[in-house]
This record gives structure tokens, C-alpha cells and sequence, in this order.
């Protein structure tokens, strides 16, 4: 969906009524900025990040293709 990017540019998802992730957009800078920007800024109690990841976790459920979050995923099964 989103084109690549240079690192001079900014991400920018292509124009269509599809759903997609930015992660798609980001170059793998992006994405470890991001994730550090979160660890360094993001103060979020525990059982208040349970709840913002229920509601993530029931919309992905919810969507058309949701079927593959309904089920828990076994690590020991899958090595």
C-alpha cells in the first residue's frame, strides 16, 4: 500500500480506502525511533495498557479479517 521511503522523506500512506499499517511506511529507523520515543515518554500503568490493548485486541476480533487474533497462541507448541 505505501511506497517506500527515503530517509529524507516523510512516511506517507498511499491514498486509498484501505486499511494498512504505517508500520509499512517507516523505514526500520523510524520504527526504532518510534519504539524508543515510546519507552522514553509512554508512562502508562499496567492495568491501564491492559485496557488499551483489550480494545485494540476486540477491534482486530471485530474486522473482516480478525479471525486470526480469535485464538490464543500456544509458544510451546510452536517451538
Amino acid at each position: 500500500p505505501c511506497q517506500p521511503v527515503q530517509k529524507s522523506q516523510s512516511p506517507k500512506p498511499a491514498a486509498t480506502s484501505e486499511d494498512h499499517s504505517l508500520l509499512e511506511c517507516f523505514t526500520t529507523d523510524q520504527v526504532k525511533t518510534h519504539l524508543d520515543s515510546l519507552k522514553r515518554y509512554a508512562k502508562v500503568a499496567p492495568a491501564e495498557l491492559k485496557l488499551k490493548c483489550v480494545e485494540v485486541l476486540k477491534e482486530l476480533q471485530s474486522h473482516e479479517h480478525g479471525w486470526v487474533f480469535a485464538t490464543p497462541v500456544n509458544p510451546v507448541e510452536l517451538g
